[in-house]
């Protein structure tokens, strides 16, 4: 028999904006406890006294477990059990509740005053809720896979003790990637209802590609492809001398005529390097489908390769490392013209950690507004804070920054007019000549010294300054 509700128990709320009228009058606030007691509000549930079985009722209704009122998001505040008191309700603790074990919903529903209906809803969100977390955290349930699914009831189940053989047997505990492929194979079959097998002759497998088969391929099978990049080959080259080269998942594609349609790239830096690496290779693709999908993707940027490592302020931070690479290239007025890898960058992030900290400290002083850029500043200062520099450097780069109470003939000052826009163009230096004035007048600084024309000739006529 459902359970029905008399009209002194139907629930009751109060809106926003009744409280605030009533707070305005001076009124008491139903938020706070409506009955207030000589001994302080328990902290923790050893201290109540209501569930160590001391007190009748529990007079605590702001408590988050107390079944009298709910606040609502929009802070509102709904009286369960309408105009009955605290100490006329069935239950008012729901760890109480919860220590008696499972209930009927029947029984649940008179203890919080609502419907059976509305009791089986909760559940349903709350095992929800529950399968969606574990699975974030990688524990597998039955049936877990599909949100949404109708909940099975949940039995404990009993342990096994040492006299049974399960005992000894090992606990497997479930890979993160067998529970991703498992959620993808079942949502599909259940919600789009495709089969979650691949396209008829499509084969995927991943293969150790030896220099000879790459040859093969490229020699037999690489017909009317676009023309090759020597520099994107050598780029792979390198990385495979330098055992960077790691099996990514990236796929070497054919088409249903055995047609190489893409990683023409990899395969002769595979020739090249005389290394064997492995590939995923997919074959038995529809030629006319999918030519028009190859290759347009956006390449990843260094800075969004770093913020997936957990970095914080990427884009200044990877500006930084290029920086750093470039000056320690000791390539002169030619640095900026690399292009590095992103290795290259994580390596020197290993060498030189409190890069991160001249991050923070640059990041907060905003130079791209003096010099249009805050790249070369941030390796700059790590640079000087590794010579054992750091306090010098900040304020070097203070008073460049603000350029406060100096000098007209202060070096900073002949900086920044040299870093900033021209008044009548609007133009800057070039960003090589920025650097190398931002060294020069550093060693100025520590000196103590002001020259009388901060100026660079790049090329032959001056060499590029040295850092240290």
């Amino acid at each position: 028999m459902s359970h029905q509700k008399t009209d002194e128990r139907n629930p009751r709320t109060i809106n926003v904006r009744v409280l605030k009228h009533l707070v305005e009058n001076d009124a008491p606030d139903p938020r706070d406890d409506t009955l207030h007691t000589c001994t302080p509000r328990p902290a923790i549930a050893g201290e109540c006294e209501y569930l160590t079985g001391k007190a009748e009722f529990c007079p605590w209704v702001g408590c988050r477990h107390h079944l009298y009122l709910d606040t609502v998001k929009n802070g509102s505040i709904k009286f369960n059990f309408g105009d009955a008191q605290p100490w006329e309700i069935p239950e008012s603790c729901t760890l109480l509740m919860a220590s008696f074990g499972p209930n009927k919903l029947v029984e649940i529903g008179e203890v919080m005053n609502i419907t059976r209906e509305r009791v089986r809803q909760i559940e349903s969100m709350a095992v929800r809720r529950f399968k969606r977390n574990t699975l974030r955290m990688g524990v597998a349930l039955p049936g877990s896979g599909v949100p949404g699914e109708r909940s099975k009831p949940m039995v404990q189940q009993r342990q096994p003790t040492s006299d049974t053989p399960s005992a000894k047997a090992p606990v497997r505990v479930p890979n993160r990637g067998d529970v991703i492929l498992s959620q993808a194979r079942t949502m599909a079959s259940e919600f789009d209802g495709a089969s979650p097998d691949l396209p008829k002759g499509v084969r995927i497998s991943p293969i150790l590609a030896t220099p000879a088969w790459a040859t093969l391929v490229l020699e037999q099978y690489n017909h009317h492809n676009r023309a090759m990049n020597a520099f994107t080959v050598q780029r792979y080259v390198r990385a495979m001398f330098e055992d960077a080269f790691p099996f990514n998942g990236d796929t070497v594609r054919f088409d249903t005529e055995g047609i190489l349609l893409d990683g023409q790239h990899r395969l002769r830096a595979i020739v090249e390097s005389d290394k064997s690496q492995w590939l995923l290779v997919v074959t038995g693709l529809q030629r006319g489908a999918v030519l028009g999908t190859i290759d347009i993707g956006r390449k990843r940027s260094h800075s969004e390769n770093l913020a997936l490592d957990g970095e914080r302020q990427t884009s200044l931070l990877a500006s930084g490392l290029r920086w750093l690479l470039n000056l320690r290239s000791e390539k002169g007025w030619s640095m900026g013209r690399n292009s590095w890898e992103y290795r290259d960058l994580r390596d020197a992030l290993r060498e030189v950690p409190y890069i991160r900290d001249s991050v923070k400290v640059l990041g907060n002083m905003k130079m791209n507004k003096v010099a249009g850029t805050g790249g070369f500043f941030i390796a700059l200062h790590a640079i000087w804070t590794g010579n054992g520099d750091k306090d010098i450097a900040e304020s070097f780069l203070k008073h460049l920054r603000f350029g406060h109470d100096l000098p007209m003939d202060h070096v900073i000052l002949q900086l920044r007019l040299r870093l900033l826009p021209d008044v009548r163009t609007g133009r800057r230096l070039p960003i090589i000549q920025r650097v190398a004035l931002t060294i020069k007048a550093w060693k100025h600084f520590k000196r103590g010294t002001n020259p009388t024309d901060l100026r660079v000739r790049p090329g032959a006529h001056e060499k590029f300054p040295t850092i240290t």
